[in-house]
């Protein structure tokens, strides 16, 4: 599908504002399970149903944004959004399938022994952005969406009324 306001392919988002989206969505993540471990009770989270709460909380987060606005608000901020390659939003499974490569980097931590084979797949995925014209990490690719410039397109009903 292409953008119907301009006629022309969606714009890849730069990849100056894919970082900044990253850091302002790391910053929004980090005020969010800080104030998660305080709530719990559990502030040098040595527990693993805290692990398990910070997890499930940055799930909902990013695959709530992407599911209901492809884009999280980090992406909103730097007026960029995820694009299910066509021009189009993205779809819940697609959001689903995005967050648990990215991740999976974040739950190898817990066991040593996988970390380094994790830690290849971001440096493959970070290679990947920087020669791939359409700048499509790893996570980009298997879930097929592109993250592009501007505002994603409304959604509308089968009446044709926005939602």
């Amino acid at each position: 599908m292409r953008d119907e306001t301009t006629n022309s392919e969606p714009k890849v988002a730069s990849l100056l504002r894919r970082v900044a989206a990253l850091f302002v969505d790391g910053f929004a993540q980090s005020v969010l399970f800080l104030a998660l471990r305080e709530a719990i009770g559990d502030p040098d989270v040595e527990e693993t149903s805290t692990v398990v709460i910070v997890l499930v909380a940055g799930a909902l987060y990013n695959i709530g944004f992407l599911s209901t606005m492809s884009a999280t608000p980090g992406k909103l901020a730097w007026r960029i959004w995820v694009s299910d390659g066509e021009g189009g939003r993205i779809r819940p499974d697609q959001a689903i399938l995005r967050h648990l490569i990215v991740a999976a980097a974040a739950v190898s931590v817990i066991d040593i022994n996988i970390i380094y084979f994790f830690y290849f797949l971001l440096l493959v995925s970070i290679v990947m952005v920087l020669v791939d014209p359409k700048r499509r990490a790893l996570h980009d690719r298997i879930a097929g969406t592109l993250v592009v410039s501007g505002r994603p397109p409304q959604r509308v009903d089968e009446f044709g009324r926005v939602l």
